[in-house]
């Protein structure tokens, strides 16, 4: 029974201190959610107890939650005859933590529906995309017809920017994939010339535009690479083309691959 209280504990049990005293907890308070008495001598009554978290239920249905630390106060002969509770109000941190895991759930909701729309409208342009690429290296290729020089350059312009946006569609679904943490790497043996090449391709529209010469020096020797491919080029194309982008008018951009011996 309480034998002593303040007025900020009467006030989270919603009661007064002269209905507090000479009462037990159950009195004015509904049991907590493991259905313990916050102060009951058989929780810890001779040793000091620290209870994070509790959920109480007050007279008028308000639900509370509280950190009470318990201690047990001695008597000169050494007998524990009482009990001191030190009770902390946590009910406004706790609604602060269940309105943060809200809203991280619902964060988490939204960042993978965004990420399904991503993939999904990825999927919707390339396919369209590869067919303009398709019809237009076929214009190039002369399959349907002769062309005049300048119409040869236009389809091999709309083939170059064509690839240029389907590279960036795939880096879109590619960060899509790293943000919902499927992305996967795909390892394999490949010339690396080849796959410089390619991506030099990619880059002549850009680099004939500003008029910057591309110097490449490949070894002779680094005839085979295992690594993923298509971010081999990826990485390769990112750098290329920012080389060019932030180059001046005429400059000259060296790209070289050979064998480096480290130290292991």
């Amino acid at each position: 029974r309480f034998t002593l209280a303040n007025q900020a504990t009467a006030d989270l049990f919603v009661v007064t201190v002269e209905e507090m005293l000479g009462k037990q907890e159950s009195d004015f308070t509904l049991l907590t959610e493991d259905e313990t008495p916050l102060f009951s001598h058989s929780t810890g009554y001779h040793q000091e107890q620290f209870l994070p978290e509790k959920r109480i239920v007050t007279p008028n249905g308000a639900v509370r939650w509280i950190q009470i630390i318990k201690r047990p106060l001695y008597s000169a002969k050494g007998e524990a005859t009482h009990i001191l509770g030190i009770v902390t109000d946590i009910t406004q941190r706790k609604k602060v933590e269940e309105d943060l895991i809200r809203a991280k759930e619902a964060a988490e909701v939204a960042n993978r529906a965004k990420s399904q729309l991503i993939a999904s409208m990825s999927h919707e342009l390339r396919t369209p995309l590869n067919a303009v690429l398709g019809f237009a290296e076929m214009l190039a290729e002369e399959s349907v017809g002769e062309l005049n020089a300048k119409q040869k350059r236009f389809s091999e312009n709309i083939i170059t920017s064509g690839k240029q946006l389907l590279r960036l569609i795939n880096d879109v679904l590619e960060l899509a994939k790293l943000d919902a943490n499927r992305l996967e790497m795909e390892f394999m043996a490949f010339a690396p010339k080849q796959a410089i090449n390619d991506v030099l391709q990619l880059t002549a529209h850009a680099s004939g535009v500003k008029k910057v010469v591309i110097h490449t020096v490949i070894s002779d020797n680094l005839t085979e690479i295992t690594a993923d491919q298509a971010r081999f080029k990826q990485i390769l194309y990112t750098l290329i083309d920012n080389a060019i982008k932030f180059s001046p008018e005429g400059a000259t951009v060296s790209v070289t691959a050979e064998i480096k011996e480290t130290n292991t």
